[in-house]
């Protein structure tokens, strides 16, 4: 952690010598993970756009904008990330967790959240808009992303 510059930006579980350290770096932002490591990979989704960046590892997640350097929102979640996905338009933000998924616009604007009773299995985007979760029990449901509505 120590090579990160004054301008990167840390994310962490709780700092410890014995946790991993990952550093990512553009010519945009810096961004270094400090987390236990359950096997999960530190997740990273940027949109040029609205000049956003979301980030997540294990339980955390936080959104924060490159352009004015300032925190959106940092997020305790309540089961491990598995990923963060954006639709093909990149207009939303699909947080997949292991009992839930949450949703958010690029801008880091939260929309909506579901959780099931069962983990999250399988998940896909479609090209119209929706998410296909299907959880460990078989169930499949799809979701309107701008909603949350089961289509």
């Amino acid at each position: 952690m120590d090579n990160l510059s004054k301008e990167a930006f840390l994310l962490s579980e709780n700092p410890s010598e014995d946790n991993e350290f990952v550093k990512e770096k553009n010519s945009l932002i810096e961004v270094g993970f400090s987390y236990f490591d359950i096997g999960l990979k530190p997740q990273i989704k940027m949109f040029s756009e609205t000049k956003t960046v979301f980030f997540g590892i294990n339980q955390k997640l936080e959104c924060i904008s490159y352009q004015n350097r300032n925190k959106l929102f940092s997020n305790s979640l309540s089961f491990p990330l598995y990923e963060i996905l954006a639709d093909s338009c990149s207009e939303f933000v699909v947080c997949i967790c292991e009992l839930e998924i949450l949703v958010y616009k690029k801008s880091g604007i939260f929309l909506w959240k579901m959780g099931f009773g069962d983990i999250v299995d399988d998940y896909s985007l479609s090209d119209e808009k929706t998410i296909i979760v299907k959880t460990a029990d078989g169930n499949i449901t799809e979701f309107y992303l701008s909603s949350g509505k089961v289509k």
